[in-house]
């Protein structure tokens, strides 16, 4: 929460630092590496937490890393095209000196992600939270201050490598008992835990690689069809969603994914687990969803700058789609807790194929905000199938 709650405060010191330009450059930036993050670790990194052993647990912990070499190198042949063939309207003249770091970003984020899973199977919670403070701060501390030296976008895209690459040093130190030889060794074993997990990388990793690029579509659609300062206000926009989103999901998602997984492992139904989480996280979203509803954009001129007022009237499009994703999203675990992964993949190939129709069909000949809310009809609707979906893989766990 106090991660969040520093990356909120400085939002309105960001917004009036860099202008929607800018922002959206660096939203379509990050988009390319946030497509390809949730299958960083081809999710063996979740099946690490499920067996008993620890030294089987660190064997998975190493095929996670090695996958995330693996998958950033395939970024390099994003630097192999020019900037203007990824970028339209004024993104491309921006980034074309910054398509190098888009791999390199992806190896290190992507380490973050593995790495806080290792300390979740550790129950190691202080540990991860101070992680997040970490990628906080130093993102906002050097972006503001770069920012105010005239770096422009320079300064947004060094500032949000830092933060990452400052994490991961303070993760490998937390971790290090965690890494040795089976970090890069291959033997009969790593076959062996590879077979038993397989469900991971091949559904769950690739159906999170269509989840990667569904929550880049939007951004790299906008980026594309519309002039650079519409990506900002989405950005600005997803940004703020975000984070209450990010506060609720990945704190109780981890600890969702372990409680469950140990309810499975002794013989259990987790359905009246999910059902009181589910519940409560409904409650909670509803004052939000109402404020935005009422005065989104009145309340995002105020903070962020009457520039920025744009941002709020797409927040109120997307407002009852975001209050869908708060309740999902920490739930989803469930899925990987009980094995389910072809359920949880199938709904994830269904909200891809969704949102590139609904995009694709709106984008041609027609506005932003039109765009924005066919989205968040799409994805209420999408949010609410999978909310059903996880209260019911809750009560069939599939056998290990």
């Amino acid at each position: 929460m106090l991660a969040q709650i520093i990356q909120l405060l400085a939002s309105p010191i960001l917004t009036r630092v860099f202008d929607p330009i800018e922002i959206g450059a660096l939203t379509v930036f990050l988009a390319f590496s946030q497509a390809v993050l949730p299958a960083i670790g081809a999710k063996l990194e979740i099946a690490m937490v499920l067996p008993r052993s620890e030294r089987n647990a660190r064997i998975l912990l190493g095929m996670a890393l090695r996958t995330n070499v693996l998958i950033s190198l395939g970024l390099v042949l994003v630097c192999l095209f020019p900037a203007s063939s990824l970028f339209k309207n004024e993104d491309a003249d921006r980034l074309s000196d910054w398509v190098w770091m888009i791999p390199l970003y992806t190896w290190i984020a992507g380490n973050v992600v593995i790495l806080q899973y290792a300390l979740n199977r550790a129950g190691a919670f202080r540990k991860l939270g101070a992680a997040r403070v970490l990628v906080a701060v130093g993102t906002v501390t050097l972006s503001i201050g770069l920012g105010l030296l005239g770096m422009g976008l320079g300064g947004l895209i060094i500032g949000a490598f830092a933060g990452q690459l400052l994490t991961m040093i303070a993760l490998l130190i937390w971790n290090r008992s965690s890494i040795g030889i089976w970090t890069i060794n291959w033997t009969p074993r790593h076959r062996a835990l590879l077979k038993k997990y397989r469900d991971f990388p091949v559904m769950n990793a690739t159906s999170s690689l269509l989840d990667g690029f569904r929550t880049a579509m939007p951004v790299l659609t906008l980026g594309w069809f519309f002039p650079g300062d519409v990506a900002g206000w989405y950005g600005l926009m997803y940004r703020v969603a975000a984070a209450p989103i990010s506060v609720i999901s990945i704190a109780v998602s981890q600890v969702n994914l372990r409680e469950v997984a140990e309810i499975v492992r002794n013989g259990g139904n987790a359905r009246k687990h999910v059902l009181k989480i589910g519940g409560t996280l409904w409650l909670i979203t509803i004052l939000p969803l109402v404020i935005v509803l009422i005065w989104g954009p009145d309340l995002f001129a105020m903070i962020f700058g009457s520039e920025w007022r744009e941002a709020g009237e797409y927040m109120r499009l997307m407002a009852p789609a975001f209050a869908a994703r708060v309740v999902a999203s920490p739930l989803s675990t469930t899925i990987g807790a009980t094995q389910n992964n072809l359920l949880g993949m199938s709904w994830k190939v269904l909200a891809f194929t969704t949102n590139l129709i609904v995009l694709l069909s709106l984008a041609y000949g027609g506005d932003p905000k039109t765009v924005i809310l066919g989205l968040g009809i799409s994805d209420f609707c999408l949010y609410l199938l999978y909310q059903a979906m996880i209260f019911h893989a809750a009560g069939k766990p599939r056998p290990a």
